[in-house]
């Protein structure tokens, strides 16, 4: 707007020496800024034009100590601006803090937008599509409650990412891209418990009962057991000498510093660099006890905003936003891939399910810097697959070179068809745009909000003024976990909303006139570092942290965990820990793939221990027949039941064979079940029999069991052993007959005849 303009802000002293200043000058180079690359080279340092125009001056003039600053006020007249050729345009401005001397000691390059038309014929369009979504922080999915619940309101309460992008960025058209994992807090219970140290009570139960079989008598054999009693920061640095910082229409800023602020009035808080946007709590102020009562009150207010939200600016990623990009690079097999992009959200109230019925399912973000037609196939038809997206893939963001095809192009369309895929619509996210506003914090800490905004301002005009004349859009698309200063956003709500050349507009409605335009084939360019500068590495797509590995330990656990549900149907905790896998194959990780194991690791010992709680106790048999039953002891020592496990019994060697192998059984909580199952012998020996626990899906249970069998089966030389025994007691009970029988007597005279 063509004057009065005032640049105010303060010059640092962040040296070790006293500094005295004579004057803060306001200068602008005669040859405006005429393009986007323009406006970073100015900025950035690389322009070597020489600001010549005095817009004016200060005489400040104090002695500024150590550690300590000064402010400024430069007031340009009104008027200053009328002999400027064109109505629009972008002033190349230098802020110089001037010694008693007249010497310079401070620089500060920024960017002034003037307009002095009201409207333009044609302006440039502008739409917003914002990701919403969780940070990359293990202590979201931690078992204690106290670290889950800090962890969560740093995510979702007052002054987080989330909550600042939704207050703070006031446009009317804005689409936000939303995790739905962003509704609920995760609730991982902590590992079952083991049951109290102490004997089981054991049950007995017959083959018949399915559910529980036990063991029954030898039948034509002899088994026993003898069963043993064992259970299985960084330093950071800062240049010296003053710094000057500069804003523009009231607008204040800062430059670096490292020593200790003094004391600011509340409306100069957070411009202070090394204090950070804000002001620690005084140390007599108790701090904040976050309840799950509090977590719930900021999930609310983020649903509250969302439901305020048009549904067709409302646009849903599947649940944990999972690396899709990722698994097309490492060739991930469909099956898997629908799975992951399928994932339940956590057990949540009816009103989540209704804040999800509202807005668009069927879109995709990838984090690929040069995405193919055969990629987004690919993604079609693996949103085809999904019962919130039946029809597949619909609207597809996009780095916007894949479009224009260079990081050098001007502004053209943003939206188009692609080619092969009538269906799908890809929206090209402006690159540099993006990496304006992932670079503002750090603008703001080393310059200030108003150089922050100015810097994003007269990138928007320079886009316009290089083809004033043709219908264009611009989308700002910040990347996942983009973080940008609440007085950024509502400074640059405001400038854009003034702005003469330039008006919102929905992505949707960008989305909805693509569809009468040809299709587009995918230029197949990614992000120009060479182009970008400074702002490339926060615009291209970071390393993923999941590789071929990693996406096998999480198939394996996914496994486990589906296991363990099936066995331990009355244990709710195993149920909290899937809805922390399906975090694990989010996108966000790319941000921080260090903390990635961290969360691995705490959800594969929970579910690790839980598997190891139910095991067979190993022990010796003596195997004394041909074929019999043999038992085995199957020990429980969570503090839930667990149903349905089967148990495999394999020997090592052919000493023995396995006729039948046990039925399944349930095992009730910290108790234990005798298992039988049928056996044969074939020759003598001592041979080993392996007990194997699995759930019904196959996930093993417990470490294997080794049970040590004495074989002696009966044979022919039972028989042998047999008829001599028989034979000595036939020949021992003749003996015992012959010497018990009694001998002969003679017999008596007759009194009466024997003297005839």
């Amino acid at each position: 707007v063509d004057g009065p303009l005032v640049l105010r802000g303060r010059v640092v002293n962040d040296g070790d020496t006293r500094q005295r200043l004579g004057s803060v000058q306001a200068l602008a180079a005669w040859t405006p800024l005429g393009s986007r690359a323009e406006v970073a080279g100015w900025i950035g340092g690389a322009d070597e034009r020489e600001p010549g125009w005095i817009l004016g001056v200060d005489g400040v003039g104090p002695v500024v100590a150590p550690g300590r600053d000064v402010p400024f006020r430069v007031e340009v007249p009104e008027g200053a601006f009328s002999g400027l050729p064109d109505d629009l345009t972008a002033l190349a401005v230098e802020v110089r803090a001037l010694d008693e001397h007249g010497v310079p000691v401070a620089r500060l390059r920024t960017a002034v937008s003037v307009a002095r038309a009201e409207e333009v014929p044609t302006p440039l369009e502008h739409a917003w599509v914002v990701p919403l979504g969780l940070p990359a922080d293990p202590a979201l999915a931690s078992e204690d409650d106290t670290e889950r619940q800090e962890a969560w309101h740093s995510a979702v309460g007052t002054g987080s990412a989330v909550r600042t992008w939704l207050d703070a960025l006031d446009l009317p058209e804005v689409s936000w891209v939303v995790d739905p994992s962003l509704l609920v807090q995760l609730d991982p219970s902590e590992s079952l418990t083991i049951a109290p140290e102490g004997e089981p009570g054991e049950t007995a139960q017959t083959p018949a009962q399915t559910s529980a079989p036990g063991s029954t008598a030898p039948a034509g054999g002899t088994g026993t057991q003898e069963e043993p009693d064992t259970e299985d920061a960084p330093e950071t640095t800062a240049p010296t000498g003053a710094g000057t910082t500069g804003g523009a229409d009231g607008a204040d800023g800062a430059a670096a510093v490292t020593a200790p602020p003094p004391s600011r009035p509340a409306a100069d808080q957070g411009l202070d660099v090394g204090r950070g946007l804000g002001s620690a709590e005084d140390e007599g102020t108790p701090p904040e006890v976050v309840t799950r009562e509090v977590v719930e009150d900021d999930l609310a207010v983020v649903r509250s905003r969302l439901s305020q939200i048009s549904p067709d600016r409302l646009w849903w990623l599947p649940v944990a936003d999972p690396d899709v990009a990722a698994l097309l690079e490492l060739g991930v097999g469909s099956p898997t891939a629908r799975t992951v992009v399928g994932l339940p959200l956590a057990a949540h109230p009816e009103r989540v399910d209704d804040l999800l019925d509202r807005g668009r399912h069927d879109v995709a973000w990838p984090a690929l810097d040069a995405p193919s037609e055969e990629d987004l196939a690919r993604l079609d038809r693996l949103w085809a697959g999904r019962t919130s997206s039946p029809g597949g893939l619909g609207v597809v963001v996009v780095p916007l070179e894949s479009l224009s095809g260079g990081s050098g192009r001007p502004v053209g369309g943003a939206a188009a068809r692609v080619e092969g895929l009538p269906d799908v619509t890809a929206l090209g996210a402006d690159s540099r745009a993006g990496g304006l506003l992932a670079t503002a914090e750090d603008t703001v800490a080393e310059h200030g909000v108003g150089a922050a905004v100015q810097q994003l301002i007269a990138d928007n005009l320079t886009a316009y003024l290089q083809q004033p004349a043709g219908g264009r859009s611009i989308v700002y698309g910040p990347r996942r976990g983009t973080e940008v200063p609440e007085e950024v956003l509502t400074e640059l709500s405001e400038g854009l909303q003034e702005a003469p050349w330039t008006v919102p507009v929905g992505a949707d409605e960008l989305v909805s006139a693509a569809a009468g335009t040809a299709p587009l084939a995918l230029s197949g360019v990614a992000p120009d570092p060479e182009v970008l500068g400074v702002t490339a590495p926060v615009v291209t797509s970071r390393p993923p942290a999941l590789d071929a590995g990693r996406v096998r330990d999480l198939i394996r656990l996914d496994r486990q965990l589906q296991g363990l549900r099936q066995v331990l149907s009355g244990a709710p905790a195993v149920g909290s820990w899937q809805p922390v896998l399906a975090q694990l194959w989010s996108t966000r990780w790319r941000g921080a793939p260090e903390s990635w194991p961290t969360s691995w690791r705490r959800l594969r010992t929970l579910s690790t221990d839980a598997a190891e709680g139910v095991h067979v106790n190993p022990s010796t048999v003596n195997f004394l027949s041909d074929s019999g039953i043999m038992q085995v002891t199957v020990v429980n020592d969570l503090p839930v039941d667990v149903v349905d496990v089967r148990v495999q019994v394999v020997p090592d060697t052919s000493l023995l064979r396995i006729v039948d192998q046990p039925a399944p059984i349930s095992v009730g909580a910290g108790s234990r079940a005798t298992v039988s199952f049928t056996a044969q012998a074939v020759t003598r020996g001592k041979t080993t029999v392996t007990a194997q626990l699995t759930a019904p899906n196959g996930t093993r249970l417990g470490d294997d069991a080794r049970v040590t069998v004495r074989v002696r089966p009966t044979g022919v030389w039972i028989y042998w052993v047999l008829g001599t025994a028989a034979g000595l007691v036939l020949v021992l009970g003749l003996v015992r007959a012959l010497r018990g029988q009694p001998r002969t007597a003679a017999l008596p005279a007759d009194p009466d005849g024997g003297g005839r």
